[in-house]
């Protein structure tokens, strides 16, 4: 099968066909310099998958119709049949094709066909029919839909497979709601008590196991305040020997998982997002992300450099990402306040990453503004299409897995 996709800048409207189709053949027809640069990271793409097609490029001057439809003519004269892509290509290119369809349609197979990439259906112009692809949903994962957008994750990642940098058992996600439950109580006092708990890694007697921790009291600031965290962490056995005497305090962790989230403030938010979203699921039972992950480094150009090289790597870490099938959904997770400078970041890296699809997300606590500040704040964030899901920790669990499900319906 022969399918003809009319070149896009955005990189999902050339592949879906491929990924929907499995074609033996891809004419690419726009600007050749701007399909060339793109080949690769689409065999690449499509090799992983097992699709790979021939894949031809035709060249058109972007703003002559006679070209234009010269180069369709030798495409449909040369093949038996065609399926042309609709999904991307601009509208003189549109306008091109269906002259040469109405010329052709009686003495050659040909077929028109536009993907919704949002709602994953393709409609069949010259039927009019708009289908759901119930056969076959092209969906991607995380790294394929970086890649895809010239970046690559560098973080969570072994031989070319992804390896989760947490391990999610059923006790581990058990701990995380307990975290959760303490944290939301008072996400600010949350903050100051895990930043005292970090602090006390640098302070800490040597010699102890890596779980271990005693540290002396003397000059130690707010230390009430932090016992109050680690008695109710005692209490839900998080933490172990819990020992305060006058001089000094110790206890022992849990386990490796459970001290990283309890080292950096913002962990447990984030875990409890990812895992929220990964309890839904579709009338039939399956997930309804298709993918998803957490702390998600994102390399800008692709390309790993070393220390040796002199050339530094240009990073972005994103909280947490899902995959809606094809569309991707950037999550930044804001435990405390939110500097005005968290939109702009959040909707740069989406727009480069995530191209015209791209869902953001801002999952916030609290914002830390009030009157106009929170106005302005909120008329940005919806200027930028960013979703806010703010206090979130006044939500119960159904009413943030279903803010969480309301992102892509």
């Amino acid at each position: 099968m022969v399918l003809v996709e009319f070149f896009d800048r955005e990189p999902l409207d050339n592949m879906i066909g491929c990924l929907s189709m499995h074609p033996d053949k891809v004419y690419f027809v726009g600007e050749s310099k701007l399909i060339k640069r793109q080949l690769k990271p689409y065999r690449d793409f499509l090799a992983r998958r097992k699709i790979m097609p021939q894949f031809e490029v035709r060249s058109v001057m972007r703003n002559n119709l006679d070209n234009i439809l010269s180069v369709i003519t030798e495409i449909v004269e040369s093949e038996n049949e065609c399926c042309f892509d609709l999904t991307g290509g601009d509208d003189m290119l549109l306008v091109a094709v269906g002259i040469v369809y109405q010329k052709y349609k009686d003495t050659k197979k040909l077929a028109l066909h536009r993907y919704n990439v949002r709602k994953n259906t393709v409609a069949l112009c010259e039927k009019g029919d708009d289908l759901q692809l119930e056969s076959y949903r092209p969906a991607v994962t995380v790294e394929e839909s970086i890649a895809l957008h010239g970046g690559a994750v560098t973080s969570n990642f072994k031989d070319g497979k992804r390896t989760e940098s947490w391990n999610y058992t059923p006790e581990f996600i058990s701990d995380v709601e307990a975290m959760w439950e303490i944290a939301r109580k008072d996400p600010s006092e949350w903050n100051s008590q895990i930043g005292i708990l970090a602090g006390f890694e640098a302070v800490k007697f040597p010699g102890g196991a890596p779980l271990e921790v005693c540290v002396s009291l003397s000059d130690r600031k707010n230390i009430a305040y932090v016992k109050r965290l680690l008695n109710a962490l005692y209490k839900i056995g998080l933490i172990y020997e819990l020992i305060d005497d006058i001089k000094t305090i110790s206890y022992i962790y849990k386990n490796q998982q459970v001290k990283r989230c309890l080292l950096k403030a913002g962990n447990v938010l984030e875990l409890k997002t990812l895992l929220s979203a990964r309890r839904l699921k579709n009338a039939d039972g399956t997930d309804f992300y298709s993918d998803s992950t957490v702390q998600v480094c994102i390399d800008w150009d692709g390309n790993f450099h070393n220390y040796g090289d002199m050339i530094k790597d240009t990073e972005n870490e994103i909280d947490v990402m899902f995959m809606k099938e094809l569309v991707p959904v950037f999550v930044s997770c804001k435990n405390g306040f939110v500097g005005d400078d968290e939109l702009y970041k959040l909707n740069t890296v989406a727009s480069r990453f995530g191209g015209r699809y791209a869902k953001k997300v801002l999952v916030a606590t609290h914002l830390g503004k009030k009157g106009e500040g929170a106005k302005y704040f909120r008329q940005r964030a919806k200027d930028m299409n960013i979703i806010l899901i703010d206090d979130a920790h006044l939500l119960n669990d159904e009413q943030f897995e279903q803010s969480l499900r309301n992102i892509v319906l």
